[in-house]
């Protein structure tokens, strides 16, 4: 789990990126997550330095081995998808012709103007990151 402060800075950075799509007329992205697992050795890490209450193992006690690192790596994808005419016949056509009349149903489309996509996105990644609950 990731912990406030970061969850709040990455939260803020995304607002950023999002606020500049917005303004380019720019909805319908996503954000990708990337998660690599590095192994990373530690060797010669002296157990009385690390855990100085551990009793004395004697001379030369060392330990070595593999552990798994995880890597993240985020970036924003699909923006360029802008709205425009084509998106706002294809919000209606849904609205009308499949009869999305309800609030939440047609709020929940991707074809919605990139200020209520720019906040949907937001208020969504904020509940991944445990900052709000839904």
């Amino acid at each position: 789990m990731i912990n406030r402060a970061d969850a709040d800075a990455l939260v803020e950075e995304l607002r950023h990126d999002s606020d500049l799509l917005r303004s380019a007329n720019l909805m319908d992205y996503s954000l990708l997550l990337g998660v690599h697992n590095q192994q990373v050795a530690t060797s010669d890490l002296d157990v009385r330095r690390a855990v100085p209450d551990a009793p004395d193992p004697g001379p030369g006690f060392v330990v070595s081995q593999q552990v798994n690192v995880p890597e993240y790596y985020m970036g924003m994808i699909d923006v360029l998808q802008a709205w425009n005419l084509s998106k706002r016949i294809e919000r209606w056509a849904k609205i009308v012709l499949k009869g999305r009349w309800a609030k939440d149903v047609k709020d929940g489309m991707s074809a919605v103007e990139p200020n209520a996509y720019r906040d949907r996105f937001l208020v969504m990644l904020a509940h991944q990151f445990g900052l709000v609950d839904t």
